[in-house]
């Protein structure tokens, strides 16, 4: 079982469109219905531990974005210096 859900979720991202992906999502219920209580929870265990891993795999880019987000809106909130305009006449 948890191999079939790791090649399950394997498939699901590296779909390039999102017709494939809805195809391997409707593949992957269709087995679902049919499997046990204990399959069902051990398949349930198996995405909740690789969504865990994928998260925190994007962590450290959110805390990236958010470093970002803070420094723009720091340079936001500072005085511009203004240019003193030339008449050229």
């Amino acid at each position: 079982m948890k191999q079939y859900t790791n090649d399950y979720y394997d498939r699901y991202h590296a779909a390039t469109t999102e017709a494939e992906r809805s195809q391997i999502k409707a593949d992957f219920e269709a087995v679902f219905a049919t499997l046990t209580e204990i399959q069902k929870q051990e398949a349930k265990a198996t995405l909740a531990k690789r969504l865990d891993q994928r998260i925190a795999q994007l962590k450290p880019i959110d805390e990236a974005i958010e470093k970002f987000n803070n420094y723009l809106n720091q340079q936001s909130q500072q005085p511009q210096p203004i240019e003193p305009i030339s008449n050229a006449a």
